[in-house]
């Protein structure tokens, strides 16, 4: 048997709920700047920033041109006709929220065929690829 006195448990939390409250205040607390996020947080904030800032068809896209984009809109291409030529608009959006924009114009469906083949989309996305090849092809006319 224990003869020692031991205060009772609802003592100790109203004693510490006490000393808290009396350093801690929840005005102070909301007034300091947020911590910044860990890296598997800011990956997967990153990563709904960009799911929310493509949606195909959200007007961006003037409506003779075509959008391609994969389906964790990781890359966007869109397809113009700019005079005779073919503007072609590759947008990369990195899981840190950085974006690589390239801009090319295509004068002949060789030039095009030739990007297309180098295009490492042909391994990440073969449908998307062959939609996007496709459509380039249509554009200059070659049928095949």
């Amino acid at each position: 048997m224990n003869a020692g006195l031991t205060p009772p448990i609802g003592a100790e939390a109203t004693e510490g709920a006490a000393s808290a409250s009396a350093t801690w205040s929840h005005r102070e607390h909301a007034a300091q700047p947020a911590r910044a996020l860990g890296p598997k947080a800011s990956l997967l904030q990153s990563r709904r920033q960009q799911r929310d800032a493509v949606r195909p068809g959200a007007g961006t896209v003037p409506r003779e041109a075509a959008q391609f984009t994969t389906a964790d809109a990781g890359l966007t291409i869109v397809l113009r006709a700019c005079g005779s030529a073919l503007y072609v608009e590759r947008i990369q959006r990195r899981p840190l929220g950085t974006h690589v924009v390239q801009c090319m114009a295509f004068g002949s469906a060789e030039d095009f065929a030739r990007w297309c083949d180098a295009e490492p989309l042909r391994f990440d996305d073969p449908a998307l690829h062959q939609r996007l090849c496709r459509r380039g092809r249509e554009f200059f006319g070659v049928g095949h």
